[in-house]
Order: C-alpha cells, then sequence, then structure tokens
C-alpha cells in the first residue's frame, strides 16, 4: 500500500465535468487516500456518496443549474469555433481568479498532495505555476492539447490528406496566438489580475497538466499522432457505476427484440427540445422502432403529442437501457457517446456547439456513426440517418469493436495507479 494521498478534486460544476471524477474519488478512498472536492452545490449529493469532503465554491460563480444560455445571453447562437472561443473567455478563463482564490484557501487550511481537475478548471494549472501542488488532468472531452498531427480544436475537420497534414504541422504554432488570438489576449489579462506576468504558453496549457493527462476514452477513437505527449493515457470512458436502487419507468417491459431501440438523447445543457429530440420523435414516429427520448423537463418541454412508439423520460438510467439499443441519436455529449460505444451502441450526431463538431469529427472517421452537421437537424434528415446505420452493419461492427477495447482495461484501477505513481514521484523529487 502507498503513502495515504491527501488529494483535491477541482471539477467546473457542469454534470459532464464532475461525473466522470465519480468512480475515481471513490477507488481512491477505497485505496486509503483522503479526497475533498470542489465543485458546486447541486453536485454535492453525488460528491459525498463517494466518501468525498464536499468544497462549495465560494469566490467563483456557482451556477446553480443556470444553463450557459441563460447566464450569457449573448452566446446564444453561437456555434462551431465563435461558440468555442467565447466558452474559453467566459465560461472559464474568466472564473480563473475566484476559483484560484477558493483552491488556495483549501490548500492552506489542509495540505494538499495533488489536485485533480478536469481541463477546464484552469485554476488547477495556475496554482501549480504559483507553487501549489502538481495537479493530474482528467479528460472530459477530445483530447485538447494541440498537434501537428490534426486539426485545431474547435475546427470540427478530420485529419486529411497528407498535404492537410503538412499544413497543420506549418499552422500548428500559429493556432493558439493566431486563430485563439483573442483568447489568448484574455488570458494575458486574467494572469495579470492575478499577479502573474505574461507568457508565451497558451489557454490549451491550462488544460491539460504536463505529468498526467488521464483521457477518457480509447485510443481508437481519437485521430492518431505521432507527437502524442508521455503524459497523456487512453485509460477507457469514466463512466458512472450502475445503480441498483434506481426504479425502471413502467414501459421498461416493452422494450422487447420484435424491433430496434433507438435512443435519444439531448444532455443537460442543451435544453431546448425542439433542436433534436422533436424533429427526432417526428421522422421516427412511422418507423418499425421503439424511441425513447431523454432529455430536458421531459414531456413538460414538448410542444407536441408523443407518438405512439416513443416513450420520452427527463431520465432513464443508461447502464441499464444503453445494452437493451440499436441506435443512438445524440446531440454529441462526450459522456454520453463513450458510453454508447462502451456497450457497442452506433451513433447518429447532430452537435455543432461547445466541443461537439469534434466530437462529431471523431465519430465519422472511426466509422462509429453519422454526422448529421448541425445542430438542429430536420426530421427526414434523422430518419434517414437512423435507417443508414440500422442497415449498414459496418456501423455496429465499429462500435463493437470500441466496446471490445472496453472491456479489455481497467479504467479506474488504471487511473488511481497512475495518479499515486504521480505523486510518489513528486514527493521522492522533492526530498
Amino acid at each position: 500500500m502507498t503513502t495515504p494521498l491527501r488529494v483535491l478534486i477541482a471539477s467546473t460544476p457542469i454534470a459532464g465535468h464532475v461525473n466522470p471524477a465519480l468512480p475515481i474519488a471513490r477507488a481512491l478512498i477505497e485505496r486509503g487516500h483522503s479526497v475533498r472536492w470542489y465543485t458546486g452545490q447541486l453536485h454535492r449529493k453525488a460528491v459525498e456518496a463517494t466518501g468525498a469532503t464536499f468544497e462549495p465554491i465560494v469566490e467563483a460563480t456557482d451556477p446553480l443549474g443556470a444553463t450557459p444560455d441563460s447566464l450569457f445571453p449573448e452566446r446564444v447562437g453561437l456555434t462551431r469555433l465563435a461558440g468555442l472561443k467565447f466558452d474559453l473567455k467566459h465560461l472559464f478563463l474568466d472564473e480563473v481568479p475566484g476559483q484560484l482564490r477558493d483552491l488556495q484557501r483549501i490548500a492552506a487550511e489542509s495540505p494538499v498532495d495533488v489536485v485533480l481537475a478536469d481541463p477546464g478548471l484552469m485554476a488547477a494549472a495556475l496554482l501549480h505555476e504559483l507553487g501549489g501542488p502538481k495537479f493530474v488532468t482528467y479528460g472530459i472531452s477530445i483530447l485538447p492539447i494541440p498537434s501537428r498531427d490534426v486539426p485545431p480544436i474547435g475546427s470540427g475537420k478530420k485529419p486529411g490528406s497528407v498535404l492537410a497534414r503538412w499544413q497543420n504541422r506549418l499552422l500548428l504554432p500559429l493556432v493558439p496566438r493566431v486563430l485563439f488570438g483573442d483568447v489568448h489576449r484574455h488570458y494575458q489579462q486574467v494572469r495579470a489580475r492575478i499577479g502573474l506576468p505574461p507568457t508565451r504558453s497558451s489557454v490549451f496549457d491550462l488544460c491539460a497538466s504536463p505529468d498526467l493527462y488521464l483521457q477518457g476514452s480509447t485510443a481508437s477513437f481519437e485521430f492518431p499522432r505521432t507527437d502524442l505527449p508521455a503524459q497523456v493515457h487512453f485509460v477507457g470512458p469514466l463512466l458512472p457505476e450502475l445503480s441498483a436502487d434506481r426504479d425502471l419507468p413502467e414501459w421498461w417491459a416493452d422494450l422487447d427484440e420484435s424491433r430496434p431501440v433507438v435512443l435519444v438523447n439531448q444532455g443537460t445543457i442543451a435544453t431546448d427540445l425542439t433542436d433534436l429530440i422533436g424533429p427526432a420523435l417526428e421522422g421516427l414516429a412511422t418507423e418499425n422502432v421503439t424511441v425513447i427520448a431523454t432529455g430536458g423537463a421531459g414531456t413538460a418541454g414538448l410542444t407536441m403529442p408523443v407518438p405512439a412508439n416513443a416513450r420520452v423520460e427527463a431520465f432513464v438510467p443508461f447502464g441499464a437501457l444503453l445494452p437493451r439499443c440499436d441506435v443512438m441519436v445524440t446531440n454529441g455529449g462526450y459522456g454520453g457517446v463513450q458510453f454508447a460505444l462502451a456497450n457497442g451502441v452506433p451513433l447518429v450526431i447532430a452537435g455543432a456547439t461547445e466541443d461537439k463538431p469534434d466530437i462529431a469529427a471523431r465519430i465519422e472517421w472511426s466509422g462509429v456513426g453519422v454526422d448529421l452537421h448541425t445542430h438542429r437537424p430536420s426530421a427526414d434528415q434523422i430518419r434517414d440517418a437512423v435507417r443508414t446505420v440500422l442497415s449498414d452493419d459496418r456501423y455496429r461492427m465499429r462500435a463493437k469493436r470500441i466496446q471490445r477495447e472496453v472491456e479489455q482495461l481497467d479504467t479506474v484501477g488504471t487511473c488511481v495507479v497512475l495518479i499515486e505513481q504521480v505523486s510518489r514521484h513528486r514527493e521522492m523529487t522533492s526530498r
């Protein structure tokens, strides 16, 4: 048994940033380590259920369930690169000063050996720069580290020809300070606010630990790189543990093998059900499938009657549902995509906000699904894509291949061992 560690988990107060760390926290505690967890109040119950001590957000913003669009009305309608740049500046960088003060207070109250943070909790990197503890990053989306072999983050593009890859290599030094020039200037302003000098490092350096990055997917879902940093480990999907105490809906018995089951999932941030769930219900209403739609407020958010072949719920436990599914229609949340692939379920994706274009590019590139290249598809587009995925077995075969890869990984065990190794190395080098 290694020396017990004092771990501080720091998570952006969004479900997709908090949930991937839940199994890691539980495993760390089972190994005898102490864990405190800094995040928003809405996640307190889930945090404490792992055995971790909850640390509230005090100086930074706790959204308390408010959506990014409600907090920033000017964000509405921004997609792809423009939306990503807005989020980097205002959802993440602007929170750094308050988060940093919170982390410094927590560390002053009780020593911290290592901080485990998601890529959006950028204050962890600056706490370390100011002499604080080493930090480890757990990935909650695509790998954000720039590469000479892959298109820039936010482009939604797939690796191209040899010429395109050479163009990527030529443009790589320009990406952080030209393509993301306004974000870089914003970052410098934030550094000045917390008393740090200007730097040539980019905002992407804040998103990734130089010592250990736990990427929550298999390597086959990420674009190949010849310059993959040594600290990156593909540990497999960081999925919530199955819960036996959740009641299944009354219609569960309808999920027999007489016809395919199509899961339509709109996630937790995009709450306008007319974006995806509405057109999916319309497009699939006359198909010989059973449709399960989740997201938003369930039927309360719908402006149309629910077709006879559909069921709409605010929540259905994916761990129980996905093994029964034949295809998943999604707006592209990374956690949901990884959950589907871990169960060998192929995808239809319709997403153009946040990181979703880049996730969609990886779905199309890996052959596990169809990208509709929009976040507001028509009913016909969804129907045709679902027909394509159900009729072409190549999509399921490729999804099953990733499922087999996931099954060979000890995801949480590997995360804990790597965190212990990084922390032990720090102890040895600091003596």
